[in-house]
């Protein structure tokens, strides 16, 4: 069974090999690696160069001109051979063994539409791994259908790199990626989950994220304000058939996403008050306050305590530490 391993590079030169070696040294062969450069204004296209002319797997493609992640992506999936996909963002790297491992799960449960596998954090500013593992253990290796099954959200996140995909069910279902500078995969991830019937969650640990490196896109991705609104509209848009179970779990995960980028264009100097407020209050519909929302964003996080949070945090960063480090104490006693 052939995989499609998608890499969309764009300046990531130093963080290349890493990334190319933990893929073209699997044990598992029968991978098709398709690396497209989007415009690099670094040696990243030299890089995919000269491990090309290593391995003859690795197929190198140029754009004309820099799509950006999510265009990129699409591009290689058009290219691809592959019965199944995987999206690796060239500045992560993939964990040892792990096509065999899923290459045994595929054959397990035939032809699903997406197989999900867990990862590890690298915080690279602080050199240091942090481990992620699914909260709902007992759904692991079933076949699940998301919409029928509630369950299935509890492990559901929507990074593209942390799971495969079968070609045919992207392509049959019409699921690209949409023309966004950054959080492509927000609705992407919205489209997959509503989309497929099979889904299969394995404690398989498949990725390494790297995580706070330099110019990154996660780290501009609260610059695309508009994309981000846009982003989480059309979602509502996808979720309004959905039992209410779900829907609002799906609204209450995404929300808190969007949310959270806009305030961090605030708190960068990036957005002004009024259109931090006025933002946050569109979003703010008649039925937010049914959100359902994860432990990360808890109802702690409701509208008006969060706004004064951010203003706080914004022009009173002294006192914003201050209440941070009583909080950890009153959590974590000596």
């Amino acid at each position: 069974m052939l995989i499609s391993v998608i890499l969309p590079v764009y300046n990531v030169a130093s963080y290349l090999p890493k990334c190319l070696e933990s893929i073209i040294n699997q044990s598992y062969k029968e991978l098709e690696i398709i690396c497209i450069d989007d415009m690099s204004e670094d040696d990243s296209y030299n890089v995919l160069k000269s491990y090309a002319d290593m391995d003859s797997r690795i197929k190198i493609f140029k754009n004309s001109k820099n799509l950006g992640v999510g265009l990129t992506r699409n591009k290689g999936l058009k290219l691809a051979q592959g019965e199944y996909i995987h999206f690796v963002d060239p500045d992560d790297w993939v964990e040892d063994e792990l096509y065999e491992k899923l290459s045994k799960k595929l054959n397990e449960f035939q032809n699903i539409d997406v197989l999900y596998f867990s990862y590890n954090i690298f915080d690279n500013e602080n050199n240091v791994f942090i481990p992620q593992n699914f909260k709902n253990r007992a759904i692991l290796n079933r076949i699940l259908n998301p919409v029928n099954n509630p369950e299935t959200f509890d492990n559901w996140d929507r990074y593209v790199w942390l799971k495969l995909h079968r070609k045919d069910f992207l392509l049959d279902n019409n699921i690209f990626f949409k023309d966004y500078t950054s959080l492509s995969d927000v609705e992407h991830a919205a489209l997959v989950y509503t989309k497929c019937k099979t889904l299969v969650y394995t404690d398989i640990k498949g990725i390494n994220y790297r995580i706070k490196r330099e110019n990154s896109l996660v780290t501009k991705a609260h610059k695309s304000i508009k994309n981000i609104i846009k982003s989480f509209k059309n979602n509502k848009e996808l979720y309004k058939d959905l039992p209410e179970n779900i829907k609002y779990k799906l609204l209450g995960f995404d929300y808190y996403q969007i949310r959270h980028n806009i305030e961090k264009a605030y708190i960068n100097n990036e957005i002004t008050t009024c259109e931090l407020i006025k933002t946050v209050f569109e979003l703010n519909t008649k039925d937010s306050k049914k959100y359902v929302y994860t432990d990360l964003a808890s109802n702690e996080y409701e509208l008006l305590i969060n706004l004064r949070k951010v203003l706080m945090r914004k022009f009173c960063p002294n006192l914003w530490k201050k209440l941070i480090e009583i909080k950890k104490k009153l959590l974590n006693p000596v």
